[in-house]
């Protein structure tokens, strides 16, 4: 039944769900000198209200990061794919942005389907964009403030496309231990 909410880890009353977290991985890359891109969701600005994206950057290269670039870039890509869908489309069109909303609808709503959007979500794009741009052996690594962006990274549709996820708060607790 799960659709990758979270509501489970918020209302555990003995917290025995816990939300994965991906830090060990990204820093055991670093450690073996691989390529490391961090492709940064633009809701960062809610979670680092006292950094800009300029701030953000230097802290993520200063790690040993290759690039550092907004999230942005890939939904800029998806949006043109969009509008044309659209234009050529008769029936309402959900945005599979959000893995959440893409379960939902293949668990519950099975007769909605066809409505579902056949095009990646931005973290998804602009991962094999950052690939295309610096190399395949790139290790690239998502931040956003969505827990469901682990289970995307890791499905096997969008495979290579995303080495690592972390959550704002974990890349938070990350700049506080270092």
């Amino acid at each position: 039944k799960c659709i990758l909410c979270g509501e489970c880890v918020v209302e555990c009353p003995q917290h025995a769900k816990q939300v994965e977290n991906q830090i060990a991985h990204v820093q055991e890359a670093l450690k073996e000198g691989k390529k490391i891109a961090f492709s940064i969701a633009p809701s960062f600005v809610a979670a680092f209200s006292d950094l800009s994206f300029g701030q953000l950057r230097t802290i993520l290269k200063g790690f040993g990061a290759c690039a550092v670039e907004e999230t942005a870039v890939g939904a800029a890509a998806i949006s043109e794919i969009y509008a044309s869908l659209l234009e050529k489309t008769d029936h309402p069109i959900i945005s599979c942005c959000c893995p959440v909303v893409t379960r939902l609808v293949e668990k519950y709503y099975p007769d909605l389907t066809r409505n579902l959007a056949p095009v990646v979500s931005p973290m998804i794009a602009h991962g094999r964009i950052l690939k295309e741009k610096l190399g395949d052996d790139v290790f690239v690594v998502f931040v956003g403030p969505c827990i469901a962006k682990i289970a995307e990274g890791r499905d096997n549709d969008v495979a290579g496309a995303i080495d690592a996820v972390l959550t704002f708060e974990h890349l938070m607790a990350w700049f506080l231990e270092s």
